[in-house]
């Protein structure tokens, strides 16, 4: 009992605290960051030892959002909230923002979608050209799944963005929001979820007028990948992602440029980091208002590698959405580009669903890791790659090798090193599609037994409509049982990326 009345007692001290303040700006900071239950006592102190309308209407906007929150649980606090609000826009009514979170409030939970348009429409009437006001209006219509109607106000506000005769003040990532969900809805009344070669261009012209925005950069990263540029692709998602400063796959969902992180996640596919490929890629499927084939089948494939080999605790209770991955799978592709994908889903849910199937090396792997490892020669201690001398073996038909790579045109360049626990082995992995063709050199890490250690990119060459976009190059030196490879992609706009690949043979 004791212990009940030092938890009533704590709650109630940090509840007078909350309401202690002695100043106007005090109340409002304790307001801010107090408790929603406290929000009228410590907001109305406040607004009591305000000196200005200005003051006193940014006390009753900040205390509407605290009551809006109380309304989730309580409908009682319905009416207190939106008596906030409009308070707050009438004794500041140049102030556009309350208005905004008046109207969401009347859509989401009032449910009330004639008075949010309402509201638009009085701010449209005083600022005719406000981008911003225009688009969420839209968003009124898109939330009542009137796509065709909410249409033209996308439309509408994408053109005062690319005019530049918006005349509400808004930041770059509003402006690329407008100009992203403009394309997305027409993208879905039309039913096309891949990107075209017309969008692609567009997105180009994105952008360039709003220059260094990662949402953009991310969807312009899946319109590459849609068109067969792989190298652009890649190159488009890594500046998303450094912009937005986020490296790590763990924090995927911290990561505004969706598309960009299904780009990454093809990567740690390849390189059968299954782990990373399944939070990047699930993290990408939460992206904007459409689905995107690829993304929906790479998504239930990395769950699948990923839940079945590494984290198998966990296979049983992700097993229903992976099944689920693989079959929307199979609508979603029909029509599209993406459509052979429908094939490898349909055999995905056949190895779920058969009783006696089996996830990983088969029983056969120590002998057909022996027939990958005899294919390769032992590298000189020095070397510099030159393609028209390039000599390597054919591998791709290997079990091993599709086990490492998948299937495809793969081969083996030589041995790095041999220790007595572990092989490095220098591999050309190749893929072809309709308009490309990527070549990547790769380092392969693992032990005696075939268990992998790493796959690393040293570097890769990009052709695009027959012509080589990036040409990528390596020089290597080899000191007993240590390697280094200084790899180098360098693009036909002048841009070079360099890469180094380290390590030994234990």
């Amino acid at each position: 009992m004791k212990f009940i009345y030092s938890i009533l007692f704590i709650s109630l001290s940090i509840s007078l605290n909350a309401q202690d303040c002695t100043t106007y700006q005090d109340c409002l900071q304790k307001g801010i960051k107090g408790s929603s239950s406290d929000a009228e006592k410590v907001f109305g102190k406040a607004i009591k030892m305000a000196n200005s309308d200005l003051e006193e209407a940014k006390a009753y906007f900040e205390m509407a959002k605290k009551l809006e929150r109380e309304a989730k649980y309580d409908k009682k606090f319905i009416k207190k909230a939106i008596k906030s609000y409009e308070k707050a826009i009438k004794l500041n009514p140049s102030d556009y923002w309350p208005k905004e979170w008046l109207a969401g409030f009347y859509l989401t939970q009032v449910k009330d979608s004639d008075e949010a348009i309402k509201i638009y429409d009085e701010v449209l009437k005083e600022n005719p050209n406000h981008a911003r006001a225009i688009f969420r209006k839209g968003h009124v219509y898109f939330y009542q799944n009137q796509l065709t109607t909410s249409l033209p106000y996308f439309q509408q506000a994408k053109k005062l963005i690319e005019t530049q005769t918006n005349s509400f003040d808004i930041h770059k990532s509003t402006k690329a929001e407008i100009l992203l969900w403009e394309m997305a809805i027409r993208k879905r009344i039309n039913q096309n979820y891949v990107y075209t070669k017309e969008e692609l261009e567009e997105l180009k012209s994105y952008r360039d007028l709003i220059e260094n925005e990662s949402t953009i950069l991310g969807e312009l990263a899946l319109a590459y990948y849609d068109n067969d540029f792989l190298a652009q692709a890649r190159a488009a998602a890594d500046q998303a992602l450094k912009l937005e400063g986020v490296t790590s796959a763990d924090n995927s969902y911290q990561v505004k440029s969706k598309a960009a992180l299904f780009v990454k996640g093809q990567q740690d596919f390849e390189n059968k980091d299954y782990k990373s490929a399944a939070f990047r890629n699930s993290a990408a499927y939460e992206r904007i208002i459409n689905p995107h084939p690829a993304i929906t089948y790479y998504r239930a494939l990395s769950k699948f590698y990923y839940y079945a080999t590494d984290a198998t605790k966990h296979w049983v209770s992700n097993k229903a959405l992976i099944q689920q991955g693989f079959q929307n799978t199979i609508k979603q592709v029909k029509d599209t580009k993406y459509e052979y994908l429908a094939v490898n889903a349909q055999k995905q849910l056949d190895a779920i669903n058969a009783p006696n199937s089996k996830v990983g090396k088969d029983e056969n792997f120590e002998k057909n890791f022996r027939e990958f490892v005899i294919n390769f020669s032992k590298m000189p201690s020095s070397y510099t790659l030159d393609y028209n001398s390039l000599r390597g073996r054919s591998i791709g038909h290997l079990k091993a090798t599709q086990h490492y790579f998948g299937t495809g045109e793969t081969n083996a360049i030589g041995l790095l090193c041999e220790g007595s626990n572990s092989y490095a082995f220098l591999v050309m992995v190749r893929t072809t599609r309709t308009n490309s063709q990527t070549t990547r050199f790769k380092v392969l890490s693992t032990d005696k037994a075939g268990n992998k250690n790493w796959i690393k990119d040293v570097c890769v060459t990009q052709k695009d409509m027959g012509r080589i976009s990036v040409l990528g190059t390596f020089k290597l030196t080899i000191s007993g049982n240590t390697f280094t490879l200084l790899g180098e992609d360098k693009h036909t706009n002048g841009h070079i990326n360099k890469n180094t690949v380290t390590g030994s043979c234990l």
